[in-house]
């Protein structure tokens, strides 16, 4: 009966009904205690929720039942990325690298908390932690859109660069949102810096904003 309960609990979390999947997750572990799948979709559905610490004590359950299953390190990374807890994140979102090392969310999620490690460490007295955060940003943004970029993005090749045009699922402050995006990849470094050069010339004419138009890692 148990799993009948968290089938009925799937069923509602695929309507986007969360309050009734939580529901029906927590009566499907109360018959089962130990049915890790009810803790890793509850810990879900707080997340996305925005109640973060429910979220994360179910993540928890969930590894501490069986710690071999990628799934609860996701959202436990990502319970802790939206604490600002970065480190946490990424050592969660590592874990979540060494079962399943294609993972979407744990590979985006990585590579975001890097960048906020950047720039919370960005002076004169961290160079050498703001250096490596740089780094392994950059080897995880590099890494996540080698592998997922041609699912969620369309392409279209132009001589040797691609470009992407699509969108890209971000949280932030506001929540998650599709935004979107059209992105390049190049070839030749050369033609990428002289592409960054007409963009920063471009917004010294035309910035109207109190926010930057372009961001670079340069």
């Amino acid at each position: 009966r148990g799993e009948i309960y968290y089938n009925i609990g799937v069923c509602y979390y695929e309507e986007n009904n969360l309050d009734d999947a939580i529901k029906y997750y927590e009566k499907s572990i109360e018959l089962l205690p130990d049915f890790v799948s009810s803790y890793i979709n509850l810990a879900v559905c707080y997340s996305r929720k925005f109640r973060i610490e429910e979220g994360m004590k179910y993540a928890k359950k969930a590894i501490e039942i069986n710690p071999h299953m990628y799934e609860p390190y996701t959202t436990l990374g990502s319970c802790y990325r939206e604490l600002g807890q970065y480190e946490d994140a990424v050592e969660n979102y590592k874990k979540c690298l060494e079962l399943d090392e294609k993972n979407y969310e744990a590979l985006y999620g990585i590579f975001m908390s890097f960048a906020a490690l950047s720039n919370k460490e960005n002076n004169d007295e961290n160079h050498d932690k703001l250096e490596e955060y740089k780094k392994e940003a950059e080897f995880y943004s590099e890494k996540f859109f080698r592998i997922h970029g041609d699912k969620f993005l369309g392409t279209k090749k132009v001589k040797e660069d691609r470009t992407y045009v699509g969108y890209t699922h971000l949280t932030d402050e506001t929540g998650s949102l599709d935004y979107p995006t059209l992105g390049k990849v190049y070839e030749s470094r050369d033609k990428y810096l002289q592409d960054i050069e007409n963009i920063k010339e471009a917004v010294d004419v035309l910035q109207y904003f109190d926010k930057p138009i372009y961001f670079t890692w340069d």
